[in-house]
């Protein structure tokens, strides 16, 4: 194994499966991770983009917050459309949300998601997410960078 070789962590929502994306294309895929999930160590990933790249399955039970913070959204996959997003619902993984107008955004499109936390802390969160699923103006994406949000949001998210 490469020493350089950078580590990408996935948290686990689901026991039987978890999308994956490839650093290097941003081409996702939805995967079975049962198997996996006695496996300590990395998984070896090769992509449709022949690239090969390392991950590590994180199978602890994630806390959700639910919310009914408002921010907005930039679609970055189509011609930096803009719209605002209500009832947001956040995992260290994933969001979800509903916009307050018609939306173009389709499966697949690349978001940049912009909310600021309430109190105490009132920290302004921004991440990059992709679109997994759009039923009329519910919006669910996955982050593209699963590294966390850092302190932040850590405590604002509650234990379960």
């Amino acid at each position: 194994m490469e020493e350089d070789k950078k580590i990408i962590r996935i948290f686990v929502e689901s026991p039987a499966s978890t999308v994956i994306t490839c650093p290097f294309c941003d081409k996702f895929r939805t995967t079975s991770v049962t198997r996996f999930k006695n496996i300590q160590g990395t998984i070896k990933v090769k992509c449709s983009c022949k690239k090969e790249f390392f991950i590590k399955l994180d199978f602890v039970r994630l806390r959700q917050q639910l919310t009914s913070l408002n921010g907005e959204f930039v679609n970055l996959t189509r011609n930096y459309a803009r719209g605002k997003i209500q009832n947001i619902h956040v995992t260290k993984k994933s969001i979800t949300f509903n916009t307050t107008s018609f939306t173009t955004v389709q499966r697949g499109d690349k978001l940049k998601i912009d909310f600021t936390l309430e109190k105490p802390t009132h920290n302004k969160v921004q991440k990059n997410a992709i679109v997994r699923l759009v039923r009329g103006n519910h919006v669910e994406c996955y982050f593209v960078d699963n590294s966390g949000f850092g302190r932040e949001i850590d405590s604002f998210i509650p234990r379960s």
